[in-house]
């Protein structure tokens, strides 16, 4: 910038004349002053416009540096994603035999379970076909000892599920056995009468005929 003019002073205020100076030096110091700030501003001018020249240089460059910087971003992202293909497909390969894996031992684990299931319920119903032969056998111990009428009815009253052939062939044993009690019973009570009677040899030699 260039120096600035000195003026002589204009008295109190712009316009108004000082009683020191004729009218051409008023108009020479107006002139003067004109063309000082002119130049000034022209300066101010000139130094803006070279100001916004570098800062558009600057920003020129700042932003191709940026769109380097950005181009190189990416190159660097699709570097590092190559990179990381190999590596991500064998994990993707681990992550598929870990699936399959895991859905081979579920499928193992349920087919273990309902053959468990199974046995358990096999065994169940072996317990419980145990339990009741166990309790067939007990009544056939139990009919086979009620040999008499009453007995022999209240013995027999028993849950279905505990009865066998077995069981009938006890029945009927017992039944022959009260039968041939009785029958011994009655045939007592006549060899008695006959023994009264004095008929005890006759019938002696009648049942050896029989024999």
């Amino acid at each position: 910038m260039t120096e600035p003019i000195k003026l002589p002073p204009l008295g109190r205020a712009a316009g108004i004349w000082a009683p020191a100076y004729g009218e051409n030096e008023v108009r020479n110091y107006m002139r003067l002053a004109v063309e000082s700030a002119t130049g000034d501003l022209r300066a101010e001018l000139t130094a803006h416009k070279r100001l916004n020249k570098d800062l558009e240089t600057e920003s020129v460059k700042a932003f191709a540096e940026r769109d380097e910087a950005r181009a190189e971003v990416e190159r660097l992202r699709e570097a590092f994603y190559e990179s990381l293909v190999p590596e991500l497909q064998e994990l993707r390969d681990q992550n598929r035999d870990l699936r399959a894996e895991v859905e081979r031992l579920r499928a193992a684990f349920h087919e273990s379970q309902a053959r468990e299931l199974a046995a358990l319920q096999e065994l169940d119903e072996a317990r419980a076909e145990v339990e009741r032969l166990r309790m067939q056998v007990v009544a056939c111990g139990v009919v086979a000892l009620a040999d008499t009428p009453d007995s022999a009815i209240e013995a027999r009253k028993m849950h279905p599920d505990y009865r066998s052939d077995s069981l009938s062939d006890v029945e009927r044993r017992v039944d022959e056995c009260i039968r041939l009690r009785a029958e011994v019973k009655r045939l007592r009570a006549v060899l008695e009468r006959a023994a009264e009677c004095g008929l005890r040899d006759e019938i002696h030699a009648a049942l050896k005929e029989t024999k």
